[in-house]
């Protein structure tokens, strides 16, 4: 009922009766901050009356209250429709001030009224104009009002300080004003506060009127509900408050359950794991649901507190954009992952520092998606067939703080020109693993001198090619070239691979 718009159409409000009828001049409710007429209608058709003054009729506020916005004609007298109006209105609010004081239409309207009810229910209310005197273009009563009487009538005043001046239909704009006007800050706080208050006790004078209440009962009362309607709305926030916590802690306190039986049972997942560290394996076909499944993966990490190791085996299609979430991780291993859409979340985990993407496919997803990660230290590629020579040129060039490469297995990998470059630039890396790559299609001059550049970076080069497939590279067996290519004995490189496996299978 409250909620209605302040403006409806006549067709709707004919079928009632008017709560008032609001008598204005068009130009005192066609500026912003001094629309009178449309202020006070919104004000009085949202008011809500006291319960213990709520007539035998039942209302419970003035709603509707008419404010007639058609620009009226010249005429002597009013129309059919605005007569009906006023006879089925319960009051007239007069808006007066020297424009209405010389409006015919605000003058007919006030002696159709009285007419039509009682003089005793015709309410003025002063929002600019002297109440004190006649003189037309500055008196603020319509001469109806004196038909037949000589006493000016009582009225709500809505003027700054009761001065003959026009105000604001708030505080705030006359704030605006004054600070416009260059008044200091003390005369601004007193002035608006004084109109604020002025502005409430005025209206609460033209509410006593239009309910018939003594001012001071009606006060007692309104202020009374007020009250009421506080509490109430105040026992309400609580209860809603303290339902949302209950929800909360409801939610929080089941969701880890409910995610462990999501990827238990429907999704067919093994699920291993301790406070810090959680292991997922998917079964190696499984058609995943994509991103809510991923939800429930951090909902498990999270239950235990803070998780710095995520292991995810197997599933396809993965949108794994909700793992940045876990902002304490520092090792994640994506071990035969398919399809993975993009890799971009990774550059939200601030203490990542290792990143293990063995036997995944990264189509379409891209080494680029990390493109200058400043965290990674360590980076396992191993198994993946479509990285190629390109994909280590660039990662070797924007992930500076790389101190571990692993690229085993990546067939397609050949060592060129391009990626001793690459090479020559790393400024942090100590390790680089090549077992396995395209090695007879590699460039012999690029592997030497990624061996060169190796010896005087002292970086770990792992898998290079055996002494017997060395001519197959070089073309020839130079004698000063031997004591360049130090490498492993066999031993060490069995050693180094099963800790590299180790590390995959962790």
């Amino acid at each position: 009922m409250f909620n209605q718009p302040s403006h409806t159409s006549d067709s709707r409000r004919t079928a009632r009766r008017f709560g008032a009828f609001i008598s204005y001049s068009r130009r005192d409710n066609s500026s912003r901050n001094r629309n009178w007429a449309d202020w006070l209608q919104d004000y009085l058709e949202h008011y809500q009356i006291p319960s213990s003054l709520i007539k035998s009729d039942g209302r419970r506020s003035f709603f509707p209250v008419f404010v007639d916005h058609d620009e009226l004609a010249v005429a002597h007298r009013l129309t059919d429709s605005l007569k009906d109006k006023l006879s089925k209105s319960d009051a007239l609010v007069v808006l007066c001030s020297p424009r209405s004081a010389v409006s015919p239409h605000v003058n007919r309207e006030i002696t159709e009224f009285r007419e039509l009810k009682s003089a005793d229910r015709i309410f003025c209310v002063i929002i600019d104009g002297d109440p004190s005197t006649r003189e037309p273009g500055v008196t603020c009563f319509p001469p109806a009002l004196f038909e037949n009487t000589e006493d000016p009538p009582l009225a709500a005043d809505f003027r700054p300080s009761g001065l003959p001046n026009q105000g604001f239909t708030s505080s705030a704009a006359l704030r605006r004003r004054l600070i416009a006007e260059g008044k200091g800050r003390a005369d601004i706080q007193e002035q608006t506060r004084n109109y604020a208050k002025r502005l409430r006790v005025e209206r609460l004078r033209l509410l006593a009127g239009l309910l018939k209440v003594e001012y001071g009962l009606f006060v007692r009362k309104h202020n009374l509900a007020e009250r009421r309607r506080f509490l109430l709305k105040s026992v309400a926030m609580i209860a809603i408050a303290g339902l949302s916590v209950f929800g909360l802690v409801l939610y929080v306190a089941t969701r880890p359950s409910v995610a462990r039986y999501r990827l238990k049972h429907i999704h067919g997942a093994e699920i291993d794991g301790d406070t810090n560290i959680l292991r997922i394996t998917f079964p190696s076909a499984a058609a995943i649901d994509l991103y809510g499944n991923v939800e429930s993966v951090v909902s498990l990490a999270t239950q235990a507190g803070t998780t710095t190791h995520l292991v995810i085996q197997g599933g396809e299609g993965l949108h794994l954009e909700p793992i940045a979430k876990l902002e304490s991780l520092e090792r994640l291993i994506l071990r035969g992952c398919k399809n993975l859409p993009s890799l971009q979340f990774i550059n939200r985990l601030s203490r990542l520092k290792e990143l293990s993407l063995t036997s995944t496919e990264l189509y379409p997803a891209r080494l680029r998606d990390i493109e200058r990660n400043d965290t990674i230290e360590i980076l396992h590629l191993g198994g993946n067939r479509a990285i190629k020579s390109e994909d280590a040129v660039y990662t070797l060039r924007t992930m500076r703080s790389l101190t571990t490469l692993n690229l085993p297995a990546c067939e397609q990998l050949v060592i060129d020109l391009e990626v001793v470059a690459a090479f020559d630039s790393t400024e942090a890396l100590q390790s680089l693993n090549l077992s396995g790559i395209d090695w007879p299609r590699s460039t012999p001059n690029a592997v030497e001198a990624l061996i060169n550049s190796a010896a005087t970076k002292n970086v770990d080069l792992i898998g290079l090619p055996s002494e017997d497939n060395e001519g197959e590279l070089t073309g020839t067996e130079p004698e000063s070239s031997r004591p360049l290519l130090k490498r492993r004995e066999n031993e060490d490189a069995a050693e180094v691979c099963a800790l590299g496996d180790r590390l995959l299978h962790w």
